[in-house]
Formats: structure tokens, C-alpha cells, sequence
């Protein structure tokens, strides 16, 4: 019974070290991903995270409105295309229409606010966009306390 007991014990540490291990610091590990659904808002941003923007075709181009303190990009913009077929989302199905995801990423580097806006004239080969969909802008308030 004390080896069963033993066994008991080292499972029940091993599971509490594996529990310990994902609780919680994956949730703060993953940055927060602004998207089209978030145009128009004020986004806030923990001082020191980490943060991208994705937007839903290859003819977006990102205008920074001010040179800000508050976020700095990393790098240089990610093409991740969609291949057109049968099955891709509607629009995606043929050469041409830029489907793709454009990401940008950042870092919260000091307190305060800037907008990032992201702009289009075409939204697919010889298509103009409505005018609806030729802006995107979001306001990135840098704030001090994690976001829960």
C-alpha cells in the first residue's frame, strides 16, 4: 500500500508540475490579433506585449498616421496567400482577386495612443473597391496592466 501510495504521489506532483507549467502562461503568451472587425475602435494594448494587425487580401498597404513611441513594428510585413480554388473563401477562387492575409507586427513600447490605418483601391484584379472597403484604421492605446 505505502508503494501505491508513492506512485500516487510522484503522478500527482508530475501533474501538478505539467498543470502549473500551461496555467495561465499561454494565455499571456499569445499577442492580441487586430483584425477588420476591430475598425474604427480603440484597442487596448499591454505596455511591453506584443501585437499584430491581419488584414484579408494582399492589396492592403499600412500607413502609421504619426511616428509614435507607444508601438514600434517588427519586421517587415507577412504575405500568407490563399490558394483560388474550388473550396477557398467566397472571392478566392480564381488568380488575381489578392487573397492572401497581410500581417504586421508590433510591440507596445511606451504609454499613450496611435492609430494605424491600412488603405485599398482595389479589392481584386481590375475591381475597385466600394468605398466602404478602401479604409481601415484602429486607434492602439498603450496601457500600463495586462489585459485579462
Amino acid at each position: 500500500m505505502q508503494l501505491l501510495a508513492t506512485k500516487f504521489k510522484k503522478i500527482s506532483l508530475v501533474g501538478s508540475c505539467v498543470a502549473l507549467i500551461f496555467s495561465g502562461n499561454s494565455a499571456e503568451a499569445a499577442s492580441k490579433i487586430v483584425t477588420r472587425s476591430d475598425d474604427g475602435q480603440v484597442v487596448k494594448i499591454a505596455k511591453g506585449s506584443s501585437f499584430s494587425l491581419s488584414l484579408d487580401s494582399s492589396y492592403w498597404s499600412l500607413v502609421q498616421l504619426k511616428k509614435s513611441a507607444s508601438v514600434k513594428q517588427i519586421g517587415d510585413v507577412l504575405s500568407e496567400p490563399i490558394a483560388p480554388s474550388p473550396t477557398a473563401p467566397p472571392g478566392c477562387t480564381r488568380q488575381g482577386s489578392g487573397c492572401a492575409t497581410l500581417t504586421w507586427k508590433f510591440t507596445a513600447k511606451k504609454l499613450g495612443s496611435t492609430k494605424l490605418a491600412a488603405t485599398r483601391e482595389s479589392c481584386g484584379e481590375a475591381l475597385a473597391c466600394a468605398p466602404e472597403d478602401q479604409n481601415f484604421s484602429v486607434t492602439i492605446k498603450v496601457i500600463a496592466k495586462r489585459i485579462k
